[in-house]
């Protein structure tokens, strides 16, 4: 199944949503609400920073940017509200992952 670069973008950024919410929700209603102890916690967490580096790196893509640019994200909100801002760079610009 072929995604679109928007498609990935959107699907990664709201995987990561439902995983972070996920993630925080069985940490502290299991463990004595300690989050950090459990380890579905972490595997839920971890999935979903995936989730977001996928989503991230397709936007950053479809704005002919490298993927690299997907770590920006990893700053949280402020990171995603900074790669949603970033205007495409013009098509005439070669883009360090072409292939």
């Amino acid at each position: 199944m072929n995604l679109t670069l928007a498609t990935q973008s959107r699907l990664g950024v709201a995987g990561w949503a439902v995983l972070k919410i996920s993630s925080y929700i069985v940490g502290v209603s299991t463990f004595g609400g300690d989050p950090f102890t459990n380890p579905l916690f972490w595997l839920l967490f971890l999935a979903g920073t995936g989730s977001l580096l996928w989503g991230c790196a397709a936007q950053a893509q479809l704005k002919n940017y490298p993927r690299a640019l997907a770590f920006i994200a990893l700053a949280g909100i402020i990171g995603l509200i900074a790669q949603a801002v970033i205007p495409p760079r013009p098509t005439g610009v070669p883009n360090a992952d072409a292939t």
